[in-house]
């Protein structure tokens, strides 16, 4: 674990702080720990870039700087099983549910939410992967132009829990539901990310949009009042 804890405090500590050039990723699940970058830019520059936070970092068991196009970029990160499904999707059922918390800049995890986080993963039931996404420069823009109202985070968390069949769905969901409330309430700040739709959340509204789901809803009211553009959690034309 404390390597583990290692990582976690260098993300905290050197995260607001990196090259706005730079996206990260990082991976936890049972057992491994990754973490994939995105640099736009030569290859020695990302190297520089990355200088501040490898030194805070325990040493890696392997790591490599890839100079590549962006089309291999987006294989790499989307983890596909071959190039050519980056064109050409295959679709590979299969079952799974989500939840996102940030985690907000001058707060970090903690080393018990950590302990927390790992003692779920290593005892699920279900497969779980646990990423987190640490944002680049444009997090930094702070305006009401956009409904994405994150811009105080540090970090998105989003966990994912996969099955394989439907009789393990009610179990897999209950599992990864019951975590994730009470690690939100006890670790993370309030909000959630629109884009990783929960339709299990509660308050929504607010936890997606904050203070400006009113003024979405005035927009939606104009451009859609017939609400023809519909799901579970969409903005209604109505509060």
């Amino acid at each position: 674990m404390t390597q583990v804890y290692q990582l976690f405090d260098a993300f905290n500590e050197v995260g607001p702080s990196l090259d706005d050039g730079i996206a990260l990723k990082m991976r936890l699940v049972k057992g491994s720990l990754s973490i994939t970058g995105l640099y736009l830019g030569p290859r020695t520059e990302a190297r520089n870039a990355m200088k501040k936070l490898l030194s805070k970092a325990p040493k890696p068991i392997s790591s490599e700087f890839d100079q590549l196009t962006f089309f291999e970029s987006v294989e790499t990160l989307s983890k596909s099983s071959n190039k050519y499904e980056v064109v050409n999707p295959v679709h590979h059922p299969n079952f799974f549910k989500a939840k996102a918390f940030f985690v907000n800049t001058g707060e970090g995890l903690t080393h018990q939410a950590i302990d927390v986080l790992v003692d779920f993963l290593n005892g699920a039931s279900c497969t779980i992967l646990a990423s987190f996404d640490l944002y680049g420069g444009v997090i930094n823009v702070h305006d009401n132009s956009s409904s994405f109202i994150h811009r105080d985070a540090l970090y998105c968390i989003q966990m994912e829990s996969d099955w394989k069949s439907v009789e393990q769905g009610d179990n897999c969901v209950n599992e990864i539901n019951d975590f994730g409330r009470g690690f939100q309430s006890n670790f993370t700040s309030y909000e959630s990310y629109q884009d990783f739709i929960d339709r299990d959340l509660d308050n929504w509204q607010t936890r997606y949009y904050g203070d400006i789901f009113e003024r979405l809803v005035d927009i939606k009211k104009k451009y859609d009042p017939n609400n023809l553009f519909n799901f579970p959690q969409s903005i209604p034309v109505q509060i």
